[in-house]
């Protein structure tokens, strides 16, 4: 099966900041902190109940396009952290492990923008986003007689020996407030893609990720 090509979502985000030169906004950079997780279980177990959120960062650029009214749209491209972790005990065997995903992911978001003030606004956005797999490891510690660390390379692919699929997708929440071009924001990724190739026994294996972000757009203009 012919792998999706990730310079499509480079192009789709060029062609949208061309659109804002006609009625838009401005350009902005936006990163900060990711906390990430994943949804997994099959249908005996739910793995995922043991997995604790992994601190990650985020840092991309971003276009904000002024559509109607308070109605703009807001996409970009951000490189960011995914993945999980987990610290269990197993009788008396302590067992730490993390996993980390790098991708490549673009939002397309509807943003709803209310002006408080003059220079301040307050925002709320919702879209779908997709993301592109672009490396990723495993570490796992334990301490047995003697401290063992394993470290391995995530296998990207779609066939059963695989340990993720590399396109992720799914639907993005946030609110936020800008301030003179300055903006922080919190927003949750909900992860819809099954990323687990191999789904015999009910796997299943989603992105989870919240985020929290500050950024600072160039040329802003507020719409009324």
């Amino acid at each position: 099966m012919p792998m999706p090509n990730p310079a499509k979502p480079l192009v789709f985000f060029i062609v949208l900041i061309s659109c804002q030169q006609a009625g838009g906004q401005g350009i902005g950079l936006k990163g900060g902190l990711n906390l990430a997780s994943v949804l997994e279980k099959d249908n005996d177990y739910d793995y995922s109940q043991d997995y604790i959120p992994k601190a990650g960062f985020h840092a991309g650029i971003m276009a904000d396009i002024h559509l109607k009214d308070m109605f703009c749209l807001e996409t970009g491209l951000l490189f960011e952290q995914k993945g999980f972790r987990y610290h269990i005990d197993v009788q008396g065997l302590e067992i730490k492990a993390r996993t980390v995903l790098y991708y490549l992911d673009l939002p397309v978001n509807m943003k709803l923008r209310y002006k408080v003030e003059e220079e301040l606004n307050v925002t709320a956005t919702l879209g779908p986003y997709i993301g592109y797999g672009l490396w990723g490891n495993y570490r796992e510690s334990f301490d047995f007689g003697g401290a063992t660390d394993i470290e391995l390379e995530i296998k990207w692919g779609n066939e059963e020996d695989d340990a993720v699929k590399r396109v992720d997708w799914g639907v993005g929440i946030g609110i936020g407030a800008e301030y003179a071009g300055l903006t922080v924001g919190l927003s949750f990724d909900l992860g819809l893609a099954n990323l687990s190739p191999y789904t015999g026994d009910g796997d299943k294996l989603k992105n989870r990720v919240v985020r929290l972000s500050a950024g600072y757009f160039f040329g802003f203009g507020r719409g009324e």
